[in-house]
């Protein structure tokens, strides 16, 4: 191959792209890739097996490229093919793949059945496809061949995976209330409830339904509640997370969009950015949903102080 050759940039027939460049590989194709489901470049990496090729590809381990439905990965492996998941926090979110260590090629393009606007960039050049390397047995070092998992249940994908994680700055919080945004006062009944407000990036306010076979039916009470909390908290205003103990487990800043809901049309969700605090004491009871009275911005100062790597406490 030559390595003087102009990228060569794609916008439309993204399958027929990769499946080319992976019939022309003579010795090796690796690939990084978060999302695998097209059968075509699935069958020319097991053609390209045949001819001798050494495949590597390293997927996310979620339920869209291992479901019983889905290619069969498991089969690839039997016939030769590395077959590295990856298990661990957040996404594999790389979309590249290098042949014959000189050809890359990279874009927005997971390997898909979709018809999305997407894009291909294909580059010849050895000094690139490196460096592509390079980054790939980082990729490798983190990841577990497919067969060793025996136990580990692939991870549920939502489309919320795809913008976690978005935690919000300090600055944000300090502009919104500024900017006359106000601030609520919210309380998990447990830290198992927080973590999930936490990592999902969510508040959900807590309310005791009847479910009846129409629909549900809210007390005056709880229906009062759902009212302010759909119609007085805005995107912009601020969450203080407090526990029972009154300690400070985060700050947050609500952003348009309701996560997923068995009940749309009962808006008990608010999508939230969170800060996670460092846990402290701080003089405020906690509540399900009240307005805040105190200052926020003393809250944000003392979530930025240094802290005492023993204790795990700020510098007050």
């Amino acid at each position: 191959m030559k390595t003087d050759t102009a990228p060569q940039v794609y916008f439309s027939n993204l399958q027929d792209c990769i499946v080319r460049n992976i019939n022309n590989a003579r010795y090796s194709v690796v690939a990084a890739q978060c999302w695998f489901t097209n059968p075509e470049i699935f069958n020319s990496l097991y053609k390209a097996l045949e001819r001798k090729v050494r495949i590597t590809v390293a997927l996310d381990y979620n339920t869209i490229n291992f479901s019983t439905i889905g290619l069969d990965f498991r089969s690839l492996e039997k016939e030769g093919a590395r077959v590295l998941v990856f298990t661990g926090e957040g996404l594999l979110h790389h979309k590249f793949a290098i042949v014959d260590a000189q050809v890359v090629i990279t874009g927005s393009y997971n390997w898909t059945r979709s018809q999305i606007s997407d894009n291909l960039l294909v580059v010849t050049d050895t000094h690139i496809a490196r460096q592509f390397t390079d980054g790939f047995m980082n990729i490798e070092s983190q990841c577990h061949m497919l067969h060793s998992l025996t136990n580990c249940v692939p991870r549920e994908i939502t489309f919320r995976e795809m913008i976690r994680p978005a935690s919000v700055t300090a600055e944000e919080i300090r502009r919104n209330i500024v900017a006359g945004y106000r601030a609520w006062v919210v309380s998990p009944g447990n830290i198992t409830v927080w973590e999930k407000w936490l990592s999902g990036q969510f508040h959900e306010l807590a309310m005791k339904r009847n479910m009846f076979t129409e629909g549900v039916l809210l007390s005056r009470s709880a229906a009062r509640n759902a009212w302010r909390y759909a119609v007085r908290i805005k995107d912009g205003d601020i969450l203080i997370a407090v526990d029972k103990n009154q300690c400070l487990l985060g700050i947050g800043v609500c952003t348009p969009g309701i996560p997923d809901s068995e009940r749309a049309d009962i808006p008990l969700k608010k999508s939230v950015r969170w800060i996670e605090s460092r846990p402290f004491q701080v003089n405020i009871r906690p509540g399900k949903l009240k307005l805040f009275r105190g200052s926020v911005l003393e809250l944000v100062s003392k979530i930025e102080l240094p802290v005492d790597n023993q204790t795990r406490k700020p510098y007050l």
